[in-house]
């Protein structure tokens, strides 16, 4: 399967399943040669330390760029929401971002999608 749409069926492009109603995925992929899972739960992320580390960084970073008038002119929308692991496509979209390449995206049972 496409590393962009691990789970193929039905779902928009690059979404994986993901929607606005899932409670819970996850996410496992490749991050400076190592194999990581990560897992989405209702707004709460957890895996891999490091990994953690960088979303941490991220999330920092896209406080930093909401504010900053360089980083959003010409953005069409918001690609740095106020809280991004509060959304599940938005948590999907930081992890995408601190992934080298994500291998397995799953929606956790029960977890909507």
């Amino acid at each position: 399967m496409p590393a962009d749409e691990p789970d193929g069926e039905g779902a928009p492009a690059g979404t994986g399943g993901v929607e606005p109603t899932t409670t819970g995925f996850v996410v496992r992929g490749l991050r400076n040669g190592s194999v990581v899972t990560m897992t989405w739960e209702r707004g709460m992320l957890r895996g891999d330390p490091p990994t953690l580390d960088l979303v941490d960084s991220e999330i920092e970073l896209m406080a930093v760029a909401r504010i900053d008038p360089y980083q959003r002119a010409g953005t069409p929308s918001d690609p740095n929401p106020a809280e991004p692991l509060a959304d599940p496509r938005s948590a999907l979209e930081l992890l995408r971002r601190v992934l080298d390449r994500v291998t397995e995206l799953r929606v956790l049972p029960g977890g909507g999608g």
